[in-house]
């Protein structure tokens, strides 16, 4: 198992080699995240679907680890700048939410006056 505990290390790399797609991807794949859980559980509402993501996007690096201990399978590395990432998408996509409740209400508003 490979391990980068060392913050915004291989993030600076992939900025200086010039290679964005995996800081991309990174945001990326946890966007939609925050989004799914707040339509499928509208009782949660935005703030506890938003606090669920985050926890859950948080939570991917440590079970990466806990499956090259379990398995003995050491094809993962684990990185802090992967939990960054992660965590900037989801913030992303906690903000889509919010926008969208902005702007849904704000029609509302508009329609009825």
């Amino acid at each position: 198992m490979s391990a980068n505990f060392t913050p915004l290390r291989e993030i600076s790399r992939l900025l200086r080699d010039g290679n964005y797609a995996p800081l991309i991807g990174n945001i990326l794949v946890t966007v939609p995240l925050p989004w799914l859980l707040y339509w499928d559980f509208r009782r949660l509402g935005a703030k506890k679907a938003g606090a669920l993501a985050m926890l859950l996007t948080l939570l991917i690096e440590p079970f990466q680890a806990l499956i090259d201990l379990l398995y003995r399978f050491p094809a993962n590395v684990i990185d802090v700048d992967d939990a960054i990432l992660n965590a900037s998408g989801c913030i992303i996509g906690i903000f889509a939410i919010y926008l969208c409740i902005f702007l849904k209400k704000s029609k509302k508003s508009k329609k009825n006056s």
